[in-house]
């Protein structure tokens, strides 16, 4: 697994200075490969707020001494940095932005939306689960319609193309085999 992941952190550290929705990608990007490495999916995510990152988060679904592996996914783990990290009174997350590295599934998607945050860009579509970019999941219609309706934006990144494939091909080098392993295990939900 090491020498996949490393060759990926090469092709995205090759593309030098980066700013802006780039360089949070990137950012993601690295959470998801800690993600693979340490055996989990390779999905990760930060939290910026003034242009700072000010929380991250990465996959621990495959750590299932856990009891809430279930839920473990980068954007909720995020989001838990979030609280802890960002003092009570200067919380706004209508002024946050979750970047992430897949688009978020539909338990991710209703997390961010209770949260109050209005913005989320993803390196990658999620062909297996998405719900507000690709359109793919079984999002009850009536959260679809709460989501669009409150001006929550989801969206792929503007981005070198280097990170939107890093994006997704660190979660295709974990999927099939961490698939295969959870099944035993009891999870559903690879996202």
């Amino acid at each position: 697994m090491r020498p996949y992941v490393d060759e990926i952190v090469d092709k995205v550290d090759a593309l030098g200075d980066l700013d802006g929705d780039a360089y949070f990608i990137r950012e993601a990007v690295r959470e998801a490969c800690i993600a693979a490495l340490e055996g989990n999916y390779g999905v990760g995510a930060v939290i910026v707020h003034n242009g700072k990152i000010v929380a991250r988060g990465r996959n621990e679904l495959g750590n299932t001494s856990n009891p809430m592996f279930h839920v473990a996914h980068a954007e909720i783990k995020a989001l838990e940095d979030y609280h802890i990290k960002v003092d009570h009174n200067d919380r706004n997350p209508e002024e946050v932005c979750v970047y992430t590295t897949l688009e978020p599934c539909p338990m991710c998607t209703c997390a961010i939306f209770n949260a109050g945050v209005k913005k989320v860009l993803a390196g990658s579509v999620d062909e297996w689960g998405g719900q507000m970019i690709s359109n793919q999941g079984n999002l009850v219609s009536v959260w679809r319609s709460l989501l669009t309706s409150s001006g929550t934006s989801h969206k792929v990144a503007d981005v070198p193309a280097v990170l939107g494939q890093a994006s997704r091909d660190i979660f295709m080098l974990t999927k099939e085999s961490l698939d295969r392993a959870l099944s035993t295990k009891g999870a559903v939900n690879s996202k």
